[in-house]
């Protein structure tokens, strides 16, 4: 199945280099309530110079597609980051960039990325994410310093809570 997947994934990236447009169904929940389980994503070509933060790209990693928002570059890679989740990705090189979502069919509707309503909701969506990968990553190194093995198991929710109004806020942000 993982060879099937691959194939896929190289002509889905032929094809957006001979600039066609791709649909993917979304099957994570990383990025909800942006996308929902179920939403179809279109997606085009961009150029790496193209990008902005904040913009919703697609991408390969570990053998799979994820779509994420850009938040930046630099020497070690391009950082992504599910809305949902606490922190960034592992930097990714420029080559596991696919292209760029322009839209989302949700319920039978098209929602354009393109907007300019949809573009200021994704910088908030931006800085937001930015600040709770901030505390996310304070939270972490706290935790390095406290406890040198394992997290113990009462810092956990300590750690799910400072992340939940950015969620809560990402879902008024979103709807």
């Amino acid at each position: 199945m993982e060879r099937y997947n691959l194939l896929a994934q190289e002509m889905g990236q032929a094809y957006l280099s001979n600039g066609g447009s791709l649909c993917l169904r979304v099957n994570g929940d990383s990025m909800t309530p942006t996308l929902c389980l179920g939403d179809v994503v279109w997606v085009e070509p961009v150029s790496a110079a193209d990008l902005q933060p904040g913009d919703l790209v697609v991408a390969r990693r570990a053998g799979d597609l994820v779509a994420h928002r850009f938040l930046f570059a630099d020497q070690t890679g391009w950082y992504l980051k599910g809305d949902a989740c606490p922190y960034p990705d592992d930097p990714l090189p420029a080559e596991a960039l696919v292209g760029r979502a322009v839209s989302v069919e949700r319920d039978g509707r098209q929602i354009r990325l393109d907007t300019s309503e949809m573009k200021a909701a994704s910088r908030k969506l931006l800085r937001l994410g930015r600040l709770e990968a901030s505390i996310f990553l304070f939270f972490k190194s706290v935790d390095r310093r406290m406890f040198a093995s394992k997290t113990p198991a009462w810092m956990r929710p300590i750690e799910r809570l400072a992340g939940m109004p950015f969620r809560w806020i990402t879902r008024l942000l979103s709807s």
